[in-house]
């Protein structure tokens, strides 16, 4: 099963593609700017947003390749982008929605309304998890049902 967490993106931050003609590929997938990885995976989201408002995923029987391909290469540079901004939540999003792109790719028959329907929505989720604070770095805490205040380092008795 193919997912994007073989890549080894810490050591290659920018990939290089083909440029395709006239495609919608040659616009997926750019130079990643270096600057600030969380901007850069809002610009990522952007083009991911880009293609899905452009109406290929809404009827399943019309997607063409070069919309799966581009698709796929958005994905791949949200992934990459989400993974230098240390977004873990994003990347391991990025990478289980990963498999059905890629069987889409490999079986353009496949495509369903509900698959579709999934790579739609996971555009609003993905924008979600960018705006969860300090997003994936704060765990969930309980606080304690006491109304004293808690005292850390100091013995209690």
């Amino acid at each position: 099963m193919r997912t994007l967490s073989n890549l080894n993106v810490e050591k290659h931050p920018v990939m290089v593609v083909p440029a395709y003609g006239g495609s919608k590929r040659k616009h997926a997938l750019a130079a990643l700017p270096t600057t600030n990885p969380i901007t850069a995976t809002l610009h990522a989201l952007e083009k991911l947003e880009a293609i899905v408002s452009g109406g290929c995923l809404a009827q399943p029987d019309l997607l063409t390749p070069d919309d799966i391909q581009a698709y796929a290469l958005a994905l791949l540079q949200l992934r990459v982008c989400a993974g230098m901004a240390r977004m873990e939540r994003l990347t391991k999003a990025c990478d289980a929605l990963a498999v059905t792109v890629s069987g889409l790719m490999d079986d353009r028959t496949s495509a369903n309304p509900a698959k579709c329907e999934a790579l739609m929505r996971f555009v609003s989720h993905a924008r979600d998890m960018t705006r969860m604070p300090a997003n994936e770095l704060t765990e969930c805490v309980i606080l304690p049902t006491t109304t004293q205040p808690l005292r850390v380092g100091v013995a209690t008795r």
